[in-house]
């Protein structure tokens, strides 16, 4: 498919219009609707496989390791990873009161928004970081104690999971700040 047989955003179409004309058909509103669903599912289920996953290989980890330092290190990784997945569990889901908007299509959609903008706000967000540093520290440090002739690589990489953790958080607080202007431009369907 070529790039200009591929199918443009609905949003830059519905903002490329003449000012008479400055509303989103139904039709470009239910493709970009549905399209940035799809995403925010994606991107659910992404988080969920990711949790699991870390939460069982640090399970077996801690398992498998005998230093004492590697096990407690990756003990608190495995209760991160299970913090990741209750915040992820705990978050609102579709809404069961009245719908703001008449189409519960774009409702749906804007239940998911908030789901993501909640969790990627506040103590939710902040507190992966803030739980994150100590356990990579610990885990950081038990690998250079136990091969002290690469603990220079250990330390360099203490400190990129550090600058990665907060990339991280200062991307996804900015995500919910993006989210949070989709939920007023659907709020604003209704007016």
């Amino acid at each position: 498919m070529s790039i200009d047989d591929r199918p443009s955003d609905p949003r830059n179409e519905w903002q490329s219009q003449s000012t008479e004309d400055f509303r989103m058909t139904p039709a470009l509103l239910e493709r970009y609707v549905s399209t940035s669903r799809r995403r925010l599912r994606l991107l659910t289920v992404a988080q969920y496989a990711g949790g699991s996953a870390g939460l069982v290989l640090s399970i077996r980890v801690a398992a498998s390791v005998d230093e004492p330092t590697m096990r407690i290190g990756a003990v608190l990784m495995a209760l991160l990873f299970a913090f990741v997945l209750v915040l992820l569990y705990r978050a609102p889901r579709r809404r069961d009161v009245g719908s703001a908007i008449a189409d519960p299509f774009i409702e749906s959609y804007r239940a998911e928004l908030e789901r993501h903008r909640w969790l990627f706000s506040g103590y939710r967000l902040w507190s992966r970081l803030v739980l994150g540093v100590p356990v990579a520290t610990v885990v950081c440090l038990a690998l250079a104690r136990s091969r002290p002739a690469q603990a220079r690589l250990f330390y360099l990489e203490l400190a990129a999971i550090v600058a990665g953790l907060s990339i991280t958080c200062l991307v996804a607080h900015r995500k919910a700040r993006r989210y949070q202007q989709e939920i007023d431009e659907l709020d604003a369907l209704r007016r």
